[in-house]
């Protein structure tokens, strides 16, 4: 999939009261110029991504022109999907290499707002390389005192050149992260 409209880009570009289930991809090459790009879904609203898995290949979002007024225009990526509301990514593996050229971009998640993430992993030598700010192995950015991260694990290989990131989480707004664990290379 190679994206250079300014929409959201993923396997399903946009989900809405959908449930993406048992989903696997083997050397993906999944390529977006703007925001929203995620390996399964780009943006999703009230609904389920469960059992997914992205295996070999890469996952990219990217802006030809990153500077200080192009940067709102990239960046909400991540791995397994770019943003998500109200909804639930549950046991996803986001087994490939990642580059993000934008913020909020995460391993699993790139933004999720008034969500559950659970049992989500990176594996091991698995590499996150965002070249901006807010961005985590598993998620970027948690809004909503209703979120919650939990159980998954970050054993990948977390680069940035921004500021503000973190190996689960690199920005908690609201919410909470229970039962955790980042090793590895993170």
């Amino acid at each position: 999939i190679s994206s250079t409209a300014p929409l959201a880009a993923g396997f399903v570009a946009y989900a809405e009261n959908a449930t993406l289930k048992n989903i696997i991809f083997q050397d993906v090459s999944i390529t977006s110029k703007y925001t929203y790009c995620g390996g399964i879904a780009g943006y999703i609203t009230s609904s389920t991504v469960e059992n997914c898995r992205i295996s070999g290949g890469k996952v990219q979002a990217y802006e030809t022109a990153l500077n200080v007024e192009s940067v709102a225009n990239a960046g909400f990526s991540g791995g397994i999907v770019g943003h998500a509301s109200k909804s639930t990514i549950k046991d996803c593996i986001m087994d490939c290499s990642a580059s993000f050229y934008g913020q909020f971009s995460g391993g699993v998640v790139g933004d999720a707002a008034s969500c559950t993430i659970d049992g989500c992993m990176v594996p091991v030598d698995r590499a996150v390389n965002v070249y901006y700010h807010n961005n985590g192995g598993i998620v970027a950015r948690v809004t909503g005192s209703d979120s919650v991260v939990k159980n998954c694990v970050f054993e990948g290989n977390l680069t940035s050149c921004g500021n503000t990131q973190g190996g689960i989480v690199g920005s908690l707004q609201g919410g909470e992260v229970v039962d955790c664990v980042m090793g590895g290379h993170g």
